[in-house]
């Protein structure tokens, strides 16, 4: 039996038997299915279920991520500390984050009923 060279990685693990214990599960599951239509459906209904949750985490990970980001030169902000308590109605529980390059302070609330985060830019000094 040949190998092909791309099946193998440097570690020297051989993925070509992967594949084919794939490829034979693949087959075992096809043949249990009897209908080819049912076949095609439940496959592209799986499938397409699979991109759908997949797709939905990338954007919701793009959207977390982005938060965390200077908004002027899109760094990932650094430092956080948090402020506040959660005893208290009028200091709530927040953390602050700082831009590395000092054009700012991302304060983020830590519960939803709190407002929006707030960025306050900062001045020259900080630079």
């Amino acid at each position: 039996m040949e190998v092909c060279c791309l099946c193998r990685l440097q570690s020297g693990f051989n993925y070509g038997h992967l594949a084919d214990a794939l490829d034979r599960g693949r087959a075992a599951i096809r043949a249990r299915i009897a209908h080819e239509t049912t076949r095609i459906l439940a496959g592209g209904l799986g499938l397409g279920t699979i991109f759908i949750v997949l797709f939905a985490m990338g954007v919701v990970w793009c959207i977390a991520d982005q938060r965390q980001r200077c908004p002027e030169c899109l760094h990932r902000l650094a430092l956080p500390v948090r402020i506040g308590t959660w005893a208290s109605i009028f200091e709530p529980v927040a953390t602050e984050y700082v831009c590395g390059d000092g054009h700012g302070v991302l304060c983020a609330a830590e519960h939803e009923s709190a407002v929006e985060d707030r960025w306050t830019v900062l001045d020259a000094s900080w630079r």
